[in-house]
């Protein structure tokens, strides 16, 4: 999942035809961009997702028990506190790191570092490696007390990219149409059922617990993960709260149910519905910073100020999803082969033939779309901000060395300016943790990035002996690099100066205070990290002018300089920059 996610929000940096295409505000889905099966999905990881950024849902479409999957972007089991202050000091040890390392020790000054600050994070209560794990809120459980609806009976379900919402379809002409979206308008999952032909809507209605939340990921006992978890039915509603365990946070979900036809009534914590001709309900989930002050009034109040009509909801949220995902298209003219050819198809046909015109377009819009609908507070995560699961692969959190720039590298040239200042929004948030890894781990003014982090911190707790993350100095540069591409694609001349050019002088800062210089006259970087690349000889991925750390130094004085001589900078600091840059090693070239 890590890696498909990663492959199809990078996929958006093909070549592309650029510009806006202009369609009739009255027809909001040309129907282009349409993908859809044959079947319903046998798992989380098949199903169609929605997203605002903030809320989302994955559908299964499954007749007779479908449970719609409920996530959020700030939903996170935590090890500790989020408000805990959790970075080591060992910036004294930083000599002898390098003596070890100039030595041929380098696995022994990587036990020197990350031994001492894997002992006081300990002392701190900050205990576990991997700080947090995102996970979906809950499920809305649709249970069809009516048998005879079945996926063999004119079953299809879609996804239209163009206007984020997803639709299944059971039953022929007496059926059931499942319709759900995420609204950007009004920051709720919409979910409508509507029965069709002659039948009635005969479920019942509830939310519950995602299965699966048991055992241990990743250090993180998910057995104990919540002091309580809650939920309720009346009249109308549902609503379901959790409060963490190791955190003061937790969350809040309520549901609005309405109909048209039929009758509801209260069945515990659920709601049973008879012969209804529509079912609508409107999710909202709210992250609280303090589970003990519940929210559910104001959100009651919100919820029951929307309209209760499916398609008056559903058009300012298409109009505004549209407008940003049709900015860019590849388009191959394989119009009709959408049309005719299902995923499950599609997917049989690149394994027999290879990859075809209508899998490089599926695949470019369907990075785009899921862009779109994971960029909010967050940028997206491992998995965007969907997971079926409590055990996502690689822990599913926000990881820096190289998932989160892969994830959003085609905002800005995909013409998503609001994808890339969901990115830039969340790292401006980070800087001050990170200038606090700087000065404490390495006694630097500038930024140490960590790898992996709470999202409302910054703070670097992830690491171990093989991966000392708190001496990998390129991280700033290779994260930051995005603030730049942003000011030129977008031609932002007052951002490069207000946000980027400050960025790169303290990067600079960083390096001034960092770099050691031996008797060849060269500037060095040590010690220094290859990310997930261990030198031979050694278990460790720290080592002296990294290759990828040299390149980012670099980069960071090119870029510095050309920045200062456009804004004028004095002429002092232009040539101190200079400096560096002239003086920083060449890359070292193997046989190969």
């Amino acid at each position: 999942m890590k890696y498909l996610f990663t492959l199809l929000i990078t996929c958006l940096s093909l070549s592309t035809t650029y510009g806006t295409v202009h369609h009739p505000s009255s027809s909001v889905s040309s129907g282009r961009w349409v993908a859809w099966a044959e079947k319903p999905a046998t798992s989380w990881q098949d199903a169609f997702v929605t997203g605002n950024g903030r809320h989302g849902t994955m559908v299964m479409g499954q007749p007779g028990s479908e449970r719609i999957i409920c996530v959020h972007e700030e939903l996170f089991i935590r090890g500790w506190d989020r408000h805990k202050v959790a970075v080591p000091s060992t910036a004294s040890l930083l000599p002898e790191v390098r003596r070890l390392i100039e030595s041929g020790r380098s696995d022994a000054a990587d036990e020197l570092m990350t031994g001492e600050a894997d002992r006081q994070l300990v002392a701190m209560g900050a205990v576990q490696r991997w700080p947090l794990i995102p996970h979906p809120a809950f499920d809305l459980c649709i249970r069809y007390t009516d048998t005879t609806l079945q996926a063999e009976n004119g079953y299809r379900r879609q996804l239209d990219l163009e206007t984020g919402e997803t639709s299944a379809f059971w039953g022929g002409r007496g059926g059931v149409t499942e319709s759900v979206f995420s609204s950007r308008e009004h920051n709720v999952n919409v979910v409508r059922l509507k029965a069709t032909g002659q039948r009635k809507i005969n479920l019942v209605l509830g939310l519950k617990e995602t299965p699966g939340r048991e055992g241990v990921h990743f250090e993180h006992n998910l057995d104990s993960a919540f002091s309580s978890v809650s939920t309720e039915a009346f009249s109308g509603w549902l609503s379901y709260r959790a409060a963490y365990k190791y955190d003061a946070g937790g969350y809040e979900g309520l549901a609005r149910v309405s109909l048209k036809g039929g009758s509801m009534i209260t069945e515990g914590d659920s709601l049973r519905i008879v012969d209804a001709d529509e079912v609508l309900v409107l999710v909202r989930i709210t992250p609280l910073e303090n589970a003990d002050l519940s929210v559910r009034p104001s959100v009651q109040r919100e919820l029951s100020r929307l309209p209760l009509d499916y398609n008056t909801l559903l058009l300012p949220h298409s109009r505004k999803h549209a407008e940003m995902f049709r900015r860019m298209q590849l388009d191959l003219g394989c119009s009709s082969d959408w049309k005719t050819t299902s995923t499950e198809k599609m997917l049989s046909d690149i394994h027999k033939h290879g990859v075809t015109p209508l899998f490089l377009e599926q695949i470019h819009a369907m990075g785009r779309y899921l862009l779109i609908s994971s960029s909010g507070k967050y940028p997206p995560p491992l998995q965007g901000i969907w997971g079926g699961g409590w055990k996502p692969g690689w822990i599913g959190g926000f990881v820096w060395d190289s998932n989160i720039n892969l994830a959003v590298s085609a905002a800005s040239m995909g013409n998503l300016h609001e994808c890339a200042e969901s990115y830039i929004g969340y790292v401006e948030s980070l800087l001050p943790g990170w200038r606090l890894n700087a000065r404490n781990y390495l006694g630097c003014r500038g930024f140490i990035v960590a790898h992996y982090n709470d999202p409302e911190s910054g703070y670097l707790t992830h690491f171990g002996r093989s991966f000392p993350w708190m001496c990998w100095p390129g991280g700033a540069g290779w994260n930051i690099r995005p603030f730049y591409e942003y000011a030129m694609l977008t031609g932002n001349e007052a951002f490069l100066k207000k946000h980027v050019f400050p960025l790169y002088r303290e990067m600079a800062d960083f390096y001034e205070d960092y770099l050691t210089m031996d008797g060849d006259s060269l500037y060095h970087i040590c010690p220094s990290v290859s990310p997930e690349n261990a030198p031979p000889g050694t278990d460790t991925w720290l080592s002296k002018d990294a290759t990828m750390d040299v390149a980012i130094a670099k980069e960071v004085f090119r870029l510095l300089l050309e920045m200062g001589r456009t804004f004028r900078a004095d002429k002092k600091e232009l040539a101190k920059w200079n400096n560096y840059l002239q003086r920083l090693p060449s890359y070292r070239i193997n046989d190969e």
